[in-house]
């Protein structure tokens, strides 16, 4: 009878136990702590170590405020739920600021440290900022080491949002510096859907680099961020089944990682957009760029605003390239957009106002329209005082080429191209009497809105160019 009712009071405990899982936390941080350190406001905040010691584990739910200036990386133990994720929340003017995060015993430093950690969201706030503030090239600052804001490596389900990142790496331009260090945010061998969206990034050899596991792939979101003086925007090279969309970005002045340096081949390649797939792992389900604006001085160490390096199995890079605008000061080594061994790439109503080429491709990249598998197209682009629209070289060739626009270069031969004054304003939006507008072919098959967001005509001509008008 005793023995029963054991067994009963037991199996009651652990119904209740897996129904009612732990309550999650709501704990307010500070660097030392403050108050009764009880956690529940600013004022009572725990210390640091209270979440990086090994017996704080961190559970679906639960939230951890940063508070005021917090001077050494975070390391959260355990992991959230899709339906309840761990959010770390910036309050307002609270930072997480050094002159460097690293630690040199462990070879490695991070504003926080997110490696193998799963469901997590970042929220950086109103003003939320992770910043070095002496870091950079040797001489100039008093650090010269590889760090990152956020560092993300194996892990999965990761949103950051509304940060400022800087100064993981600030190098001296011109100078001899030949340290690739600092990212915006790091990881490899990512799992889930990852998404950077609405953060601030400067100074850093990369914005953000991050790469899909190798068997598993992910999906990964880079949208309406501003990266400056960072020689990768984005880079890429992970594998598996890969989703990417990047879209709603500016990026601007790479020209910080110019001049020539004594290792390696000799310079940094800054490209705003890079993704490579030389593993036959790698299969891109989705790749779509767009939106994105792309200015100021890149330098004279590029290869493409637009990079994409496909040589891997076929069909790994179907791109889909549309309303971009590239307008930088400095050209692009081999082209605005750059394709290296490519196929299936759509380029439509992007704008280009940049030296050198704007489109370029190498490496048997083919656009043959003999074979329905194949294509580069190339329909409603602005090309605006370029050097050379459509470059090629190594066997390469387009596909479909037409309703393009040209101004102040040489055209190209589309049966339907135009080479009036496109009548543009600086940002490049036509004027009424552009002769931009109304003559684009209709792609509303593949996408219906401008670079504004702005609807696009479902019949009828459209606008050449990242901007849509009225047909007047």
């Amino acid at each position: 009878m005793i023995v029963s009712r054991l067994m009963h009071i037991f199996v009651v405990l652990l119904v209740f136990s897996v129904v009612c899982p732990a309550e999650a936390k709501e704990v307010y941080l500070s660097q030392s702590g403050s108050g009764l350190q009880d956690g529940s406001s600013c004022a009572n905040a725990q210390p640091v170590m209270w979440l990086n010691q090994e017996s704080t584990t961190l559970v679906g739910g639960d939230k951890i405020h940063i508070c005021d200036v917090i001077t050494s990386m975070l390391e959260p133990k355990g992991d959230g739920s899709p339906d309840d994720p761990i959010r770390i929340i910036f309050e307002k003017n609270a930072k997480i600021s050094a002159p460097t995060f690293w630690i040199e015993a462990r070879h490695f430093g991070a504003g926080i440290n997110l490696e193998g950690r799963h469901f997590y969201i970042v929220d950086g706030g109103e003003n939320g900022t992770i910043e070095a503030t002496s870091n950079g090239t040797p001489g100039s600052y008093q650090h010269s080491e590889d760090i990152s804001g956020i560092h993300t490596d194996h892990a999965g389900d990761i949103v950051v949002r509304n940060l400022t990142i800087r100064g993981m790496y600030r190098r001296v331009p011109n100078s001899q510096d030949a340290n690739k260090y600092g990212c915006g945010t790091w990881g490899s061998s990512m799992t889930g859907t990852n998404v950077f969206e609405n953060n601030v990034i400067e100074d850093a050899n990369c914005g953000v680099q991050w790469n899909t596991d190798s068997t598993l792939g992910g999906t990964l979101i880079i949208r309406n961020n501003s990266m400056s003086r960072v020689s990768w925007g984005f880079a890429f090279g992970g594998g598996g089944d890969v989703r990417l969309q990047f879209y709603g970005n500016n990026l601007s002045d790479g020209y910080v990682w110019s001049g020539h340096i004594s290792t390696g081949d000799g310079h940094f390649h800054n490209d705003p957009f890079h993704i490579w797939t030389t593993s036959s792992n790698t299969r891109f389900v989705e790749l779509k760029i767009y939106n994105n604006r792309i200015t100021g001085d890149w330098g004279d160490n590029t290869t493409g605003a637009i990079y994409l390096e496909c040589r891997g199995p076929e069909n790994d890079c179907p791109a889909f390239i549309f309303n971009n605008i590239v307008s930088t000061r400095s050209g692009f080594t081999n082209g605005a957009i750059a394709l290296k061994f490519a196929e299936h790439v759509r380029i439509f109503n992007n704008v280009f106002a940049c030296p050198g080429n704007a489109i370029h491709l190498e490496g048997s990249t083919f656009g043959d329209r003999s074979t329905s598998s194949r294509y580069i197209d190339v329909e409603n682009n602005l090309f605006d005082g370029v050097g050379v629209p459509l470059a090629e070289n190594d066997g390469s060739s387009y596909g479909m080429v037409d309703y393009n626009a040209y101004w102040h270069t040489v055209p190209g031969n589309d049966p339907h191209k135009i080479t009036g004054d496109p009548k543009i304003n600086q940002e490049f939006v036509p004027r009424p009497g552009s002769s931009l507008i109304g003559h684009g072919v209709n792609l509303s098959a593949y996408f219906t809105a401008d670079f504004t967001g702005a609807p696009r005509p479902q019949d009828g001509p459209w606008t050449i160019g990242a901007f849509e008008a009225p047909n007047k």
